[in-house]
C-alpha cells in the first residue's frame, strides 16, 4: 500500500487501534459528555456525501417520474422497486432523491411542488384504509384520521388529492411488511397495484432484503416494475468500485471536518481503514455511516478531538458485531474491552 494511505497525510494520526491519542480511553459520565455527544450527533446529521452508485440509483427513480409525466391519467404507469440490506442506505437515497428534486426546480427559478413526489413508510400492521391516512397526511388532509371516516371515502378523497395536488411519484417504502399473507396485506398490495394500473401515479416499491420474498409472491407485479433497481455492496475485486468507495470516505471525511467538530480529519480514505470498514459492512455506504456515527459519538463521550481509528475499533466492536453485520472485528483492539 502506498505511504499516503496508509499514513493519510501529515494531518491524520498513526494507525493506533488500541489506544487513543486524545481524551480518554472510556466515556466521562458527566453533563459535559452529554452535551458533547448531542452536539456531535446532531452535526454529523448534517454531513450529506455523493456516492455515485446512489446518484445511480436516484436517475432510476427520476427516469420512472420523468417517463410518466406526458402519460394521460387513466392509462398503466410504469414503476419499479428497489430491494436492499438493512441500514444499506436505501431509505436515505429515496429522501435524498426528493429533497434533490426541490432543490434543482427552485435553482431553475421554478416554485417547488412540494407534494410533487411523497414519501409513505409502512409498518408491520398496515390496512388500506392506513394506507391512505398515510398518503392523506402527507398530502397535508387535516381529516386524515378521523375515526368516523370509512375506508371509500378515505379512498375517494386520496385519489382526488393526488391529482389536485399535483403528485407525480408515490414512493412506497418497507413493503417487505406485505409479504405476510394476510387479507390486509393482499387488500394493500391490490390498492397499490390499481394506483399504476389504472394510471393515477407511477410507484416506487422500496423495501430490506426481506422484500424479494413479496416480489417473489407477486410475479407478475414485479414483471410489471423491470429490472429491479439495487444498490449492490462493493465489490472488492473490482478496482473501480475500490476507488468509489475510498472517494466516498475520503469526502465523508471532509465532511466531518466541515463541521468544526474535530481538529483534523480521521485518514478515512486510508488502505486499513478502507478494507476494516468494507469488511464491517458488508461493502455498504449505509452500514459505514452507521459505524463512524457511532464512532464520533463515542469520540465525543470520551473527551476526543478527532475520530481516531480506536474509535472506530470500538464502533464496529460494540454496534456493527451485535448487529450481526460480521462475526469478527476486522480492527485490532484493546483486551479490556
Amino acid at each position: 500500500m502506498s505511504r499516503k494511505n496508509d499514513q493519510g497525510g501529515a494531518a491524520a494520526s498513526p494507525i493506533n487501534f488500541v489506544s487513543p491519542v486524545a481524551g480518554h480511553a472510556l466515556p466521562q459520565l458527566d453533563e459535559a459528555s452529554i452535551d458533547r455527544e448531542a452536539a456531535a450527533w446532531a452535526a454529523f446529521k448534517t454531513v450529506v456525501v455523493e456516492y455515485e452508485p446512489q446518484r445511480r440509483i436516484k436517475l432510476r427513480i427520476e427516469g420512472v417520474r420523468r417517463t410518466a409525466l406526458p402519460m394521460p391519467r387513466g392509462e398503466p404507469l410504469p414503476g419499479a422497486r428497489l430491494s436492499q440490506v438493512s441500514q444499506a442506505g436505501k431509505t436515505w437515497t429515496l429522501r435524498s432523491y426528493i429533497a434533490e428534486l426541490h432543490a434543482s426546480a427552485a435553482a431553475a427559478g421554478l416554485q417547488p411542488n412540494p407534494l410533487r413526489v411523497i414519501y409513505v413508510g409502512l409498518k408491520r400492521r398496515i390496512s388500506v384504509k392506513m394506507l391512505y391516512q398515510r398518503i392523506l397526511k402527507e398530502l397535508g388532509d387535516p381529516h386524515s384520521h378521523d375515526a368516523n371516516v370509512n375506508v371509500e371515502v378515505l379512498a375517494q378523497r386520496g385519489q382526488e388529492l393526488i391529482v389536485e395536488k399535483g403528485v407525480e411519484l408515490l414512493i412506497v417504502d418497507e413493503v417487505q411488511h406485505l409479504a405476510n399473507k394476510t387479507t390486509d396485506n393482499k387488500s394493500v398490495t391490490d390498492e397499490l397495484k390499481s394506483f399504476v394500473d389504472d394510471g393515477l401515479v407511477p410507484v416506487i416499491w422500496a423495501g430490506n432484503e426481506d422484500s424479494r420474498e413479496f416480489f417473489e409472491e407477486n410475479q407478475q407485479l414485479a414483471a410489471r416494475l423491470g429490472t429491479a433497481i439495487e444498490l449492490d455492496p462493493v465489490n472488492p475485486k473490482r478496482s473501480r468500485e475500490i476507488r468509489l468507495f475510498r472517494k466516498f470516505l475520503a469526502d465523508l471525511d471532509a465532511g466531518i471536518l466541515a463541521t468544526g467538530l474535530v481538529d483534523r480529519p480521521a485518514g478515512l480514505d486510508r488502505e486499513v481503514i478502507v478494507r476494516g470498514l468494507g469488511k464491517a459492512a458488508g461493502g455498504h455506504v449505509g452500514r459505514v455511516c452507521r459505524i463512524v456515527e457511532e464512532a464520533i459519538r463515542f469520540k465525543a463521550r470520551r473527551g476526543g478531538t478527532f475520530i481516531e481509528p480506536y474509535d472506530l475499533s470500538w464502533a464496529v466492536r460494540h454496534y456493527a458485531m451485535p448487529a450481526k453485520w460480521l462475526v469478527a472485528n476486522p480492527f485490532p483492539e484493546p483486551e479490556d474491552w
